[in-house]
């Protein structure tokens, strides 16, 4: 049941995001939306905030990062503007709150994997994949959000010219 009232919980805000951003949803639209009680969702949740991490948790990491692909940082890049396109409501939403916690997920998240799917790293690989995984998640928040008139396969080879020879030689041995 627990479960089943979390993920209830999550839809609710997940429809919510459709339509508004996350600062202007409030924990009574997420319980109306999903016809839970309060003390059900406090059961659950200390608040939105955290219905968000878990919806990030449950529902976005499984499509930016199925957990056993051994695709490419290109296929990988290309698979997540693709989906965030696909729910760009939801992200456009989801994104512009004023704490971005979800900005912060997705960038954590992004190099937790980039830096399993690579061979061992020395502290300084990983702190310059950290650095460019950074600046290139925030790079395509901002052309996201923004609509941008770069196409996808423009994004992809702009981050590809960005990317240090460190980095692009560690992607060259995986």
């Amino acid at each position: 049941m627990t479960r089943k009232t979390k993920d209830q919980l999550s839809k609710s805000l997940y429809l919510l995001l459709q339509e508004y951003p996350f600062d202007n949803i409030t924990v009574n639209q997420i319980i109306n939306h999903s016809h839970i009680s309060r003390t059900t969702f406090y059961r659950h949740f200390h608040n939105k905030q955290d219905v968000l991490t878990y919806f990030f948790h449950n529902d976005i990491v499984p499509q930016f990062f199925p957990s056993k692909t051994q695709d490419s940082y290109y296929t990988l890049a290309k698979q997540t503007i693709l989906y965030s396109r696909k729910e760009k409501n939801f992200f456009k939403n989801a994104l512009i709150d004023s704490q971005n916690t979800l900005i912060h997920l997705l960038i954590n998240k992004y190099i937790q994997l980039m830096s399993t799917k690579l061979p061992k790293l020395t502290k300084t690989q990983y702190d310059v994949l950290s650095i460019y995984l950074n600046g290139t998640m925030i790079t395509s928040i901002h052309w996201f959000l923004k609509d941008d008139e770069h196409s996808i396969p423009e994004m992809l080879y702009l981050f590809d010219l960005a990317m240090p020879d460190i980095i692009k030689s560690i992607f060259d041995k995986s």
